[in-house]
């Protein structure tokens, strides 16, 4: 398994961004998961559009964070229509019951500055929910960047 320098994590090129988060109860699932997907992604062929795809395992080791970066929605559509079936039923076969509370589409809101001296131990996600524009929600999830066993 390969590990990601959190600077890659902003790819210029980006026209979105693609965060998801899967439930699967226990580190042993969220690991048969995560396996099961990079095995997945390995195997098929990467659309053109998809610039960049990450997978974390929570610090608790109950859930999966996918972040992806694709050139734009309409991309990221294209391929979900055609493949994206056919890349999570083998994970729902090895580890039935994932449950996927839904896709955020984001865009980077904030820049990052990054310590070229230590690498990070924890990447953490804030996501923002608004009603009409009037209420706002926040929500933080840490995620480690640890997904070996």
């Amino acid at each position: 398994m390969t590990m990601t320098h959190f600077m890659d994590l902003v790819h210029p090129a980006a026209g979105t961004a693609l965060i998801s988060e899967w439930l699967t109860g226990t580190p042993e699932r969220s690991h048969a998961a995560a396996d099961a997907m990079i095995d997945q992604w390995a195997a098929a062929e990467t659309p053109s559009a998809l610039l960049a795809q990450h997978l974390f395992i929570s610090t608790a080791g109950t859930s999966l964070l996918f972040y992806a970066q694709w050139t734009s929605d309409e991309d990221h559509l294209v391929w979900a229509r055609a493949r994206r079936l056919e890349m999570v039923s083998r994970v729902d076969t090895l580890v039935p019951g994932i449950e996927r509370p839904g896709l955020n589409r984001t865009r980077l809101h904030r820049s990052m500055v990054h310590d070229a001296k230590r690498r990070p131990g924890v990447f953490a996600v804030t996501t923002m929910a608004a009603d009409d524009g009037r209420t706002r929600s926040w929500r933080r999830r840490a995620c480690s960047a640890n997904t070996s066993t």
